[in-house]
């Protein structure tokens, strides 16, 4: 699992001003010959000075409006051998806005129960 290249990796504080929500793309490979796929998304979270991760929530999340459907941890996200593909990566922080700047760490699961992870820094 790779973090991908650019300003991929953003947070907002909530309506309410209670939570901050992440979003962004990771990428992800399958360099075995047989097929796998991700079956589970764990996010963490700490502001650069700190160093405790401090877990966020996520599920599947599926937004529709008029002109695009965008959908984030989607599960079972099937991965060919000698693949790759983009994974949509979404979670809750359930504080509000700790900082301008985070590291957010995304952690997969693979069929197997292999677990992969990145650090990425997310900006408001």
């Amino acid at each position: 699992m790779l973090p991908r290249k650019g300003d991929w990796y953003v947070f907002r504080r909530s309506r309410d001003g209670k939570e901050f929500i992440f979003k962004g793309v990771v990428e992800v490979y399958n360099g075995s010959s047989r097929g796998n796929a991700i079956r589970g998304y764990r996010f963490y979270w700490r502001a650069k000075q700190h160093s405790d991760w401090t877990a966020m929530e996520s599920e599947y999340y599926r937004h529709d409006d008029r002109e695009t459907e965008e959908q984030s941890n989607v599960t079972p996200l099937g991965l060919a051998a000698y693949s790759g593909a983009e994974a949509k990566v979404m979670a809750i922080g359930r504080q509000s806005m700790p900082a301008m700047e985070l590291l957010i760490l995304v952690e997969l699961e693979d069929l197997f129960s292999k677990t992969y992870e990145v650090v990425v820094t997310a900006k408001i």
